[in-house]
């Protein structure tokens, strides 16, 4: 059985997808990459027939050209990794954080016009207190 595989750009990550007609048919190619050591998790299931996971750009190349090269000649394993670097093609499969939903909390105040503690525990207002400081100042 074939599997395809695509990638999505997560930045430092790519996020890797492998589709199949059969869960053994994407397990058979995600040993390949585990073996080449492209990643070290595991896989995760959306469902019976597509299965993701991480890994760096770098290690993904470096994965499909070590199966290219494996027991082949270097020109029979250069042109069978162009072959199988170029059919990883990109998809978008994960959904990006400004889709979510985004929800407006209104005004937010934190106003008290109590009188603060130290202007009560004074015997005065606040604004008595700063007349007191002008007189001295004066």
């Amino acid at each position: 059985m074939r599997t395809k595989t695509y990638y999505q750009d997560c930045g430092l990550w790519w996020a890797v997808a492998i589709t199949g007609k059969t869960r053994r048919s994407i397990e058979r190619t995600s040993f390949s990459y585990w073996n080449h050591h492209a990643w070290d998790g595991e896989l995760t299931w959306w469902c019976d027939t597509f299965a993701v996971f991480a890994c760096k750009p770098e290690k993904l190349r470096e994965a499909v050209y070590s199966a290219a090269h494996s027991g082949r000649t270097k020109k029979i394993g250069e042109r069978l990794f162009e072959a199988r670097w170029s059919a990883i093609k990109p998809m978008r499969f994960l959904g990006r954080a400004s889709d979510g939903h985004v929800y407006d909390t209104g005004q937010i105040s934190a106003e008290n016009y109590s009188p603060l503690p130290r202007a009560a525990s004074t015997g005065g207002t606040a604004m008595e207190g700063s007349h007191k400081v002008n007189k001295l100042i004066d």
